[in-house]
């Protein structure tokens, strides 16, 4: 499912299911409060980057911006 938690808003959520039981547990995820203490704590996770790739690296954006897409 897309994430919930952006900066105390929740974003749309995409459950990736055609089984209708586990859409029901997709969408019985409201039973649950993020405490500010709870809502510090993951901010403190977020280093100020992506770990995966650095966009503000000049031959990465190079890169990503020659790749080719199939159709």
């Amino acid at each position: 499912m897309e994430e919930l938690y952006t900066e105390g808003k929740v974003r749309a959520i995409i459950p990736k299911s055609v089984h209708k039981e586990r859409m029901e547990q997709n969408i019985s995820i409201w039973d649950f409060v993020l405490s500010d203490e709870d809502v510090k704590k993951i901010d403190e996770l977020d280093i100020g980057h992506s770990e995966i790739i650095d966009h503000n690296e000049p031959a990465v954006v190079k890169y990503i911006l020659s790749a080719k897409m199939d159709a």
